[in-house]
């Protein structure tokens, strides 16, 4: 029993150092916290609900203390209700597709809650709350004023300034109010576009994270769940890639007759063609790896550069058009029974 219990605390100290580390450094990378809700599933699939629950809230509390009551709900709204799904429905034995979405859904109500919350307790909605913010930020930060502001205009005279640390010839007279201003405005402008497609990538990364992150632990240290998916056969079903295909089309189109409202929707839409088809290239790669086609190194450098060079998606884009791991998979087959 003694022993039984100690394995349990140790369990409970571990979980609650990660998750107060995410909390804390999460404010600066808010993608990291993602990790919170795939921890507490872990946990409380393994060992129970309190053991779960503690580590959690020591993780609100020090993100209370340390950030302020504004990241503390933030954090709780993008971490609780995942937390809360995920594990529940691994113990419903749900299926993967189904519960990634569940996991999801439930993420955006999350996120959107906090808006809420946040128009609520400011008086502001979430974008002159963070263009407010962001006109803070550059006030305090003379230097990373300039940098933005010539990154927005001149690339090459942001190269300059960083070469000589001092302001190139052709924007000497431009004051750091002025370019304040100017950022300001074009960050106020971009915001609306830009937090929907963050509130739906974040979303569907997260039920994806946590479900699979949680599913493939659990079941390679005993737990019986419902079977899912190895990552190197993740793959998008056609129907939702053309159903996809042609809500972006027809959002384009649309947007195109002055319809102004389509073209946020139109880039919303392509963020999440851009997230799953980017899952599918990274899978493409795993599966090379795991068929031993290539090294472990050269996947992990694959998927890097493709993701930096942004041909991670068109990868997963023509395999899932061509069926490249079927066309592999139908080759050895092929040569197993010569």
């Amino acid at each position: 029993m003694e022993t039984q219990s100690n394995h349990t605390f140790k369990w409970i100290l571990i979980s609650a150092l990660i998750c107060v580390v995410i909390a804390v450094f999460g404010i600066s990378a808010l993608v990291l916290i993602m990790l919170v809700p795939l921890i507490i599933t872990i946990v409380w699939v393994q060992k129970g609900f309190v053991p779960a629950i503690i580590p959690y809230l020591i993780s609100v509390f020090a993100a209370l203390y340390l950030l302020g009551y504004t990241y503390a709900l933030l954090f709780i709204l993008m971490t609780f209700p995942a937390a809360v799904a995920a594990p529940l429905l691994l113990k419903q034995k749900k299926r993967m597709y189904d519960s990634v979405l569940i996991i999801s859904f439930v993420t955006v109500i999350g996120c959107l809650f906090f808006t809420a919350c946040l128009s609520f307790l400011t008086g502001k909605n979430i974008v002159i709350y963070i263009t407010e913010q962001f006109d803070a930020f550059l006030k305090l930060n003379d230097w990373w004023t300039q940098v933005l502001y010539l990154f927005q205009n001149n690339l090459a005279a942001l190269s300059e300034f960083a070469q000589t640390q001092s302001m190139p010839a052709a924007y000497a007279d431009v004051t750091l109010v002025q370019m304040r201003d100017s950022l300001t405005t074009m960050f106020g402008e971009v915001l609306p576009i830009l937090i929907p497609s963050v509130i739906i990538l974040y979303s569907l990364s997260c039920g994806f994270v946590t479900f699979y992150g949680a599913h493939s632990w659990l079941k390679k240290h005993g737990t019986e769940l419902v079977p899912a998916a190895q990552f190197r056969d993740l793959r998008v079903p056609r129907t939702a890639t053309f159903a996809l295909g042609i809500m972006v089309l027809a959002s384009v189109v649309l947007g195109g007759f002055g319809l102004g409202i389509f073209n946020n929707i139109s880039t919303v839409l392509m963020s999440v063609l851009v997230l799953i088809f980017s899952v599918q290239g990274s899978a493409l790669f795993v599966f090379l790896y795991k068929t031993k086609r290539i090294k472990i190194g050269a996947c992990i450098a694959l998927i890097i550069f493709g993701l930096l060079l942004n041909a991670l998606v068109w990868i997963g884009f023509f395999e899932g058009l061509f069926r490249i791991r079927e066309r592999i998979n139908l080759d050895d087959a092929g040569n197993r029974s010569l």
